[in-house]
């Protein structure tokens, strides 16, 4: 029996020592960048980072409490309603699997890249967030198509500036015409952009 067990124990460090041979020799090769059709090596790189940081769990996956800290973070807190998070969530999970990947996040951040919305869809998300159906929207429910659209609010160094510019009589508030109007303007800023790139 002795000799057995001692056999078995210089096995065990036999296959442990060529195990370590054999991880000093072996190189590891680095993992294939991630790319995306539409997203620049940068931008890819930025939603990496960003969303491992919202990534609490460390699983790859958010979850809607995750997305909810990235929303509120990437808006200043300025969207407080839990359902329109929810439903901007919902839209983003292209797989309907309650959570969302790291492509889906790179899409929803490409949506906007490179078109314009067809007029309709922008007429029913102006339509969704116009709460009191006034036909105006304030600087809140923009903030909230912007996300909807997949827009980085980040690239806004100040949106109240931005909106103030297409606010054409100083209300605070805009109609559909001026909304319109704020959409084709930053398309055209993003789209010369990505040419310069």
């Amino acid at each position: 029996m002795p000799f057995l067990s001692r056999a078995l124990r210089a096995a065990t460090q036999h296959d442990k020592m060529i195990e370590k041979i054999r991880n000093m020799y072996i190189t590891k090769r680095p993992s294939p960048k991630l790319t995306h059709k539409y997203l620049n090596e940068k931008e890819v790189e930025s939603a990496q980072t960003m969303f491992k940081y919202f990534d609490k769990n460390k699983d790859k996956l958010w979850n809607l409490g995750e997305f909810k800290d990235y929303v509120k973070w990437n808006t200043n807190y300025g969207v407080n309603h839990d359902a329109k998070i929810g439903e901007i969530f919902e839209s983003i999970d292209t797989d309907k699997n309650k959570v969302v990947d790291l492509h889906e996040f790179l899409n929803y951040g490409s949506l906007k890249k490179f078109s314009l919305p067809p007029e309709r869809k922008l007429e029913e998300l102006f339509s969704k967030c116009d709460r009191n159906e006034d036909g105006l929207i304030g600087m809140e429910e923009l903030r909230q198509i912007l996300m909807l659209l997949g827009e980085d609010l980040t690239r806004y160094d100040n949106l109240r500036r931005a909106y103030a510019r297409y606010d054409d009589n100083n209300d605070g508030l805009i109609n559909v015409y001026e909304f319109m109007r704020f959409i084709s303007a930053e398309t055209d800023r993003a789209q010369s952009t990505v040419r310069k790139m």
